[in-house]
């Protein structure tokens, strides 16, 4: 396994781990005819990466491994100007044949430590309540402290927002 940063070339590899990551996660939770919708319009997924990556405040990775991209994380500065939070994980991915095998934690642990270097010592990543992946966030300390409502495909959702106060201390804790 290999973690490093993201290139505007990697934008189509990171556009279909997106996509496919969404049909595995969210099936069931956000309406399907969104989901195939997705897939169809991968293209504009792919668009919409390489401008996100023109954007100065978003950094992402990527882990490779058997020679290809199997996940992602896009991160930076918080982007609604929370008071309590300083960093933001936009999106954390890994396909689901990846995933149980510590890839998604190697790259979690990796943000972690490029916020601290900027000088952001704490964080907040948001997550559909439903989605499985809240259990990685609550067992690495991560607590509850935002809810929101978002539409998705028509269908009214529930978001959460997981907070960690010190990340030097998840930093030790994912070691």
């Amino acid at each position: 396994m290999n973690i490093r940063v993201a290139t505007i070339d990697d934008a189509p590899q990171i556009a279909y781990v997106n996509v496919e990551t969404w049909l595995t996660t969210y099936k069931g939770i956000v309406p399907d005819k969104f989901l195939q919708e997705r897939k169809e319009k991968i293209e504009e997924t792919v668009e919409w990466i390489r401008e996100k990556f023109e954007e100065d405040n978003i950094k992402a990775l990527v882990c490779e491994k058997d020679n290809k991209i199997v996940g992602f994380a896009t991160y930076g500065r918080e982007r609604n100007g929370d008071l309590a939070y300083k960093g933001e994980i936009y999106a954390i991915y890994v396909l689901e044949g990846y995933q149980k095998k510590g890839l998604g934690k190697e790259i979690f642990k990796q943000v972690v430590r490029n916020l601290i270097s900027i000088g952001i010592n704490n964080m907040l990543i948001w997550a559909l309540e439903e989605n499985k992946s809240c259990r990685f966030y609550e067992k690495t300390g991560g607590k509850i402290v935002k809810r929101r409502n978002i539409e998705i495909g028509g269908k009214e959702l529930k978001e959460v927002g997981y907070g960690w106060n010190n990340l030097k201390e998840l930093e030790n804790i994912l070691q």
